[in-house]
C-alpha cells in the first residue's frame, strides 16, 4: 500500500465508525481528521515512507531496525 491508500482507509474506518456509533458532528470530524494521520503509522518500518520521512531523523531511526511489514503491519506481527 502507498500513503494515499493508508490515508484513504483511515477515512473510510472513520467515516464508517462515525456512522456505526451515531457519533455526533464534532466527534466524527476529529476522527477524520486523526486517523488518516495514524493509518499511516504501520508504514513507518519502512525508509521511503511518508511517516518515516516527515521528523527527519527521529522518525527515521524505526525505519533502521525494523523489518518492512513483520512488526507493524499485523497484531500477529507485532507479537513475534
Amino acid at each position: 500500500m502507498m500513503g494515499r491508500t493508508h490515508a484513504a482507509t483511515g477515512v473510510l474506518l472513520a467515516s464508517t465508525g462515525a456512522l456505526v456509533t451515531s457519533a455526533d458532528v464534532p466527534s466524527a470530524l476529529v476522527a477524520l481528521m486523526v486517523l488518516p494521520g495514524l493509518a499511516l503509522l504501520n508504514d513507518i518500518d519502512h525508509p521511503n515512507s511518508t511517516v518515516s520521512r516527515s521528523f527527519g531523523w527521529w522518525t527515521s531511526i524505526p525505519a533502521r531496525f525494523m523489518k518492512h511489514r513483520n512488526s507493524t503491519h499485523s497484531i500477529p506481527g507485532i507479537t513475534t
